[in-house]
């Protein structure tokens, strides 16, 4: 899951007025919309304006005219990246090949993608806490139509009715499904075209690193507990940390204007110290049997510990996992409470978080054709396997040929298949020759050079460098760049 944090937000959503291209965006389009006023439905007199949640529409109407834009939106975006020609010299460090290979995760069928929009009656629904939004719709993905949801009032003038709606948290931007066959992005308008492209690479990403219980690229927890633990961390606490590690790391590359994170390479790490609260038996706060521990972090690079601290959000109380929650059951208070509460309570996760410094995975290229030659080392048939190698692209040549980036895949082909066979397999894998293109684009129904430079550069304001590197293909006038055109991409 991928959330906004205020100490890692990385755009407002609207394009800065000062590096506009003079042809509109869809989130200009959405801002002047705003700026008009509401549209007033009049079949709602009553209608009023959400005061907990300013910015989402005021009328039904409305809401359904945001939800086309950012169908719309979300459409030219996985367009634009299915026509990205991969560079593999540039290896996971670029974000028109994840871009590309996540838009072809969609397109495939590896997971549905659902595009959510703010219901303009959040506040009229009993169902929607103070602090949530309601978006819609849940039951159509983005390629479908027919998307809507029931804003009928009964007599109390409460919606009652949710089919088809998803309660969360304003700040959530996307999401993957447990079982990874569903993803979601919220209001793509309202992130902005860099934030969209950033979080549909982060939660494909959860989907192609194969985390889930019996997937398997899945880690497991020690089987003897640490003496010293007070509450032992399951496997799902392990799998879930490196695979928001891995997908945090992997949404903008290393260094770039966007990157949140910071350098791998600088060890001048600042740890600190995490106090924790266990409840105890009694399963309440202060009743006697409360456990208090602390725990000081042991990280070796700076990007390491920049994730961890954008993950781990601090408490007060220092409660993370509160079993008056939840109807007594339990739940954690926090997005990641795991996070600091096994990180002070068990001695082998602690362990496991402070060893993971950079991420490692079958797939971090998120690539179709990858997880199909995982598919098929699962059967132990190397001629399906051979089948698979042969339709991988330079890019996954590329990276597979770095054991130390792809290690769970060669594990995994290690265990399927017999020596004489992995030995076969090794051979495949050795990265084809052949001169590979630099990145390039097609441009899209919609497209302007801002747009392009927002979703492939990281800021709208680059427009400039596009048009400078493809002049000659776009010509003296870069207000009109035609659908079909081919544009060259300068580095992010």
């Amino acid at each position: 899951m991928k959330t906004h944090r205020s100490a890692s937000t990385t755009t407002s959503g609207i394009p800065d007025s000062s590096s506009a291209n003079p042809a509109a965006t869809e989130s200009n389009a959405f801002l002047q919309d705003q700026l008009q006023g509401p549209d007033l439905n009049r079949s709602d007199p009553g209608n009023a304006r959400d005061s907990l949640r300013p910015d989402t529409p005021t009328t039904k109407r409305q809401a359904l005219a945001r939800h086309r834009r950012n169908l719309r939106l979300m459409d030219r975006i996985i367009q634009s990246g299915l026509s990205v020609q991969p560079d593999p010299t540039q290896g996971f460090n670029s974000r028109p090949n994840l871009l590309h290979n996540s838009a072809e995760w969609i397109d495939q069928g590896q997971a549905r993608l659902i595009v959510l929009t703010p219901v303009h009656d959040s506040h009229k629904r009993p169902s929607v806490a103070s602090d949530q939004i309601a978006y819609f719709d849940t039951r159509v993905d983005y390629k479908g139509s027919g998307h809507d949801y029931d804003a009928t009032l009964d007599a109390g003038g409460h919606a009652t009715n949710d089919a088809g709606l998803k309660i969360d948290f304003a700040g959530v931007l996307g999401s993957m499904s447990v079982d990874g066959t569903t993803m979601t992005i919220g209001d793509p308008i309202s992130q902005g075209e860099n934030s969209v492209v950033e979080t549909l690479i982060h939660e494909v990403q959860h989907d192609a690193d194969q985390h889930k219980a019996g997937d398997p690229w899945a880690v497991s927890a020690p089987a003897a507990a640490d003496p010293a633990a007070v509450d032992v961390a399951p496997s799902w606490a392990y799998n879930n940390f490196q695979s928001e590690f891995r997908a945090y790391w992997m949404e903008n590359p290393e260094g770039s204007s966007r990157d949140n994170f910071d350098d791998s390479s600088d060890t001048a790490v600042t740890n600190i110290t995490i106090t924790a609260v266990d409840q105890g038996a009694d399963q309440a706060t202060g009743g006697g049997d409360d456990t208090t521990s602390t725990a000081t972090t042991a990280f070796v690079n700076k990007r390491q510990e920049s994730i961890f601290n954008h993950m781990f959000d601090a408490r007060s109380d220092n409660l993370y996992w509160d079993w008056t929650r939840n109807g007594g059951s339990g739940d954690w208070t926090v997005t990641y409470g795991y996070l600091p509460h096994y990180y002070v309570f068990d001695p082998n996760f602690k362990r496991m978080v402070d060893g993971y410094q950079i991420p490692a995975a079958g797939n971090l290229v998120n690539s179709v054709r990858i997880q199909a030659l995982s598919d098929a080392l699962g059967t132990g048939d190397l001629s399906l396997v051979q089948t698979a190698v042969d339709d991988l692209d330079l890019l996954d040549h590329a990276y597979l040929s770095d054991r130390a980036q792809s290690q769970p895949l060669w594990d995994q082909a290690r265990s399927a298949l017999s020596t004489a066979d992995f030995t076969a397999f090794e051979a495949m894998i050795s990265a084809p020759t052949g001169a590979p293109r630099g990145e390039q684009v097609t441009v899209q129904r919609g497209d302007t050079l801002s747009a392009l430079a927002d979703r492939y550069l990281g800021e709208a304001r680059r427009w400039r460098e596009i048009y400078t590197l493809n002049r000659d293909v776009i010509g003296s006038d870069p207000d009109r760049i035609e659908i079909g055109q081919i544009l060259s991409l300068p580095r992010m």
